[in-house]
């Protein structure tokens, strides 16, 4: 089992948050580890609360790879962890729901727009709430999201739609 990071680690997408609340979660690191895909390699900091996590009998691991690796990924994770403090728009969940992957999201700018009713939320300078939506993830266990609701969720992000409510915005 493991969670899975999408992206870039730096400053505001609260990578750090993520480590320190995964370092807690030390009597579930025999069956839970933390993918990370994408971003570059681990930078000093990082590295260094890898190796304390890993001290502890934790496991973060970093994937770099095509979109199909990424697919299996979001694919078979409990789910995307999104720690960010603001997004734009926020694309890896919207991936992570093509994938029907649960989301844990920081809730925060467009991201509650964005993953509407299907994302599970807390405040991202919260590693309190973080840690309990993640160890609620782990007692679920794997879970795929309802085909129905993501589809109709989905939907407003089309192209096409996009499209049409531009047109009609001008």
């Amino acid at each position: 089992l493991f969670f899975l990071y999408v992206g870039d680690r730096t400053g505001y997408k609260n990578f750090k948050l993520l480590l320190d609340c995964f370092r807690k979660m030390k009597p579930f690191f025999s069956h839970v580890e933390l993918v990370c895909f994408g971003g570059g390699q681990f930078n000093k900091n990082e590295m260094s609360m890898i190796g304390d996590i890993e001290k502890e009998g934790g496991r973060v691991r970093l994937k770099i790879g095509s979109d199909a690796e990424l697919a299996k990924l979001y694919k078979s994770a409990l789910c995307l962890i999104y720690p960010s403090l603001y997004e734009g728009f926020g694309l890896p969940i919207i991936e992570a729901f093509n994938y029907r992957c649960p989301v844990i999201l920081g809730n925060s700018s467009s991201i509650p727009e964005v993953a509407g009713k299907l994302g599970k939320y807390f405040d991202p300078h919260s590693e309190e709430e973080l840690y309990n939506l993640m160890v609620d993830q782990i007692d679920k266990g794997f879970q795929s999201l309802d085909d129905k609701i993501v589809n109709r969720h989905l939907e407003q992000f089309l192209m096409a739609n996009c499209a049409i409510e531009t047109l009609k915005f001008y």
